[in-house]
């Protein structure tokens, strides 16, 4: 009997899947990058050619509970399917968008470049910041650094990452709860301009 007609160890399997995992820009994939979704979607066909399809009562990754297109955030912690993850993500987006705030999407207001808007995957950290599922520039800096809104599954929090130094974590300017999507845009709005 040859290696290949031997079934694989659970801890061959274990080594394989951990260096698929290993392989993966998980930063790449909040951020939606398509070469890291790409990769990620790869990771979940490799996956579901080698786990069984239902794991106890639940599906496995693949098998209806993981929408591979939109990668692990705050609002599928709250316990929504993928479907109503999509539809609130959706409505939350659409809703900045018509406040005029879509532009902003994914990205910092720097004091420190000339071009002050610059995307958040450039930011040199996340230390310090509360969880979140989106984030988008406001319209200044109260202080030379980096400052975002963060929005949660119900609140929104205005951070700043003082100076130049990257080793200073993120600090909580302000933060205010939500309830609908209108009431987010609101809170955007006022957080952009400077009101608490």
């Amino acid at each position: 009997m040859n290696n290949n007609d031997r079934p694989e160890s659970p801890y061959d399997e274990a080594g394989r899947l951990v260096r698929l995992c290993e392989a993966l820009d998980f930063e790449g994939i909040v951020q939606h990058r398509p070469k890291a979704v790409s990769a990620l979607q790869n990771v979940v066909r490799t996956l579901n050619l080698t786990l069984p399809r239902r794991v106890g009562d639940k599906p496995v990754v693949g098998g209806g509970i993981v929408d591979v297109r939109v990668a692990p955030t705050l609002l599928e912690a709250a316990g929504d399917d993928a479907a109503e993850l999509q539809l609130r993500r959706r409505q939350l987006v659409e809703s900045l968008t018509r406040a005029g705030l879509g532009d902003r999407m994914g990205k910092i207001y720097s004091s420190l470049t000339d071009d002050h808007l610059r995307p958040f995957r450039d930011a040199p950290h996340k230390m310090g910041l509360p969880a979140f599922d989106m984030v988008l520039a406001p319209d200044f800096s109260p202080e030379t650094g980096l400052h975002g809104i963060f929005i949660g599954v119900q609140e929104v929090v205005s951070c700043l990452l003082p100076g130049a130094d990257s080793s200073r974590t993120w600090q909580v300017r302000e933060r205010a709860r939500f309830g609908n999507p209108e009431e987010l845009v609101d809170i955007v709005s006022l957080m952009s301009a400077g009101f608490p």
